[in-house]
């Protein structure tokens, strides 16, 4: 068996060493989530890995626009755009200003990873890989000409 179904992720399990309140933002590895209700230590609860949160933003952060990567700051437990040193949240899906103390975020663990990986796997793809292959490609539609041409089967140019 290589993999069998227990169920869609929108949240998974948790069991805290210490109390969990209820919108707390707790990060497993690289893995996000919030606690949808208050976690008692060492019993089991349950993070929400999707949905839209209005978090906590840092101050001075700017504004930040519809559609640009929050990331969650965990020693400053506030949701910043800053990537470098801090952990994926996800999208904004609702612009903040300079001023606004929280940004609305749609979480989720690819959110804020895959999008930028995607467009620059793009980028590699569209200029290395794409030029090779059609090159490869091209190389390989002479080689058959040319053999087509040897035994007769089509005219030589």
């Amino acid at each position: 068996m290589h993999a069998q179904f227990v169920h869609n992720g929108k949240s998974i399990d948790y069991t805290p060493s210490a109390d969990v309140s209820a919108g707390d933002i707790v990060i497993q590895g690289k893995t996000v989530g919030v606690a949808k209700l208050d976690i008692a230590a060492n019993e089991l609860g349950a993070l929400a890995t999707t949905g839209v949160f209005d978090v906590t933003k840092a101050s001075g952060d700017g504004g930040i626009a519809v559609g640009v990567n929050v990331y969650w700051n965990v020693g400053g437990s506030v949701a910043t755009t800053t990537a470098a040193g801090n952990i994926p949240l996800g999208k904004c899906i609702k612009a903040a200003g300079d001023t606004d103390t929280d940004v609305r975020v749609l979480i989720g663990q690819a959110a804020a990873n895959v999008g930028a990986a995607i467009a620059d796997l793009g980028q590699t793809i569209s200029a290395a890989y794409v030029q090779a292959e059609a090159q490869a490609i091209s190389d390989k539609v002479d080689a058959i000409l040319a053999v087509l041409r040897t035994l007769g089967i089509i005219a030589s140019s």
